[in-house]
């Protein structure tokens, strides 16, 4: 079925970039049930559909083989993990880095925000510190990546096993506003009382259309 409107990450709210972290999760670990992986694991993958995140991009889906690790996982850090710990950690709302930057935020960047008072964070020390010392290690070395992780034969068990960590720890990571134009805007509107229940009875309205075309 079409999908009317495409959104984009830098247009959602900390709990939408959630829930579509969590959706290509649970598409992962669906493909790794039928012997299958996802080759990337990029935020635009995944939509706004009905209510719900969605995943759409069944090209990125691709036979897995074993012994081999999820290469889309420094790109869900980046899209997905990064952006979320950002806003639930230090209330950076991601929504204008990702509009600087649409794949995300790199490792390198995200980890000069670290301290070291952050390893106490969840998952900073594994998915952060632990990841760049590795990305550090690969660049200094000749030695083929893709090659180097077959020799150390990723076995399936491991990659769910990462995969969920990953979930329990977005699970985990909330935010709430505190400074938004929103969030007493229903107190502080500039509507008139007229005007205001003319909008309501507007959208009570449209809603009782929508109800009835369904």
């Amino acid at each position: 079925e079409p999908v009317p409107v495409i959104g984009y990450p830098f247009e959602w709210s900390f709990d939408m970039l959630r829930d579509a972290a969590l959706c290509t999760l649970d598409m992962l670990e669906a493909c790794l049930d039928r012997g299958l992986i996802l080759k990337d694991a990029t935020a635009y993958n995944v939509v706004l559909f009905q209510g719900r995140m969605v995943f759409i991009d069944t090209l990125s889906i691709d036979v897995h083989s074993d012994g081999m690790p999820w290469e889309g996982y420094s790109q869900f850090c980046r899209e997905f993990l990064f952006p979320l710990m950002l806003t639930a950690y230090w209330g950076i709302e991601f929504q204008q880095w990702y509009r600087g930057t649409f794949s995300g935020l790199s490792l390198a960047d995200f980890a000069q925000l670290v301290r070291w008072r952050d390893f106490l964070r969840k998952g900073i020390l594994r998915h952060v510190v632990l990841q760049r010392k590795l990305e550090r290690s690969f660049a200094e070395s000749d030695v083929e990546i893709r090659k180097k992780f077959g020799d150390i034969g990723f076995s399936k068990d491991l990659i769910l096993a990462n995969l969920r960590g990953l979930r329990e720890l977005i699970t985990t990571l909330t935010y709430k506003a505190d400074n938004s134009f929103w969030i007493d805007y229903s107190r502080r509107h500039s509507y008139s009382k007229d005007a205001q229940e003319a909008k309501i009875h507007f959208v009570m309205k449209a809603l009782e259309r929508i109800d009835a075309e369904q």
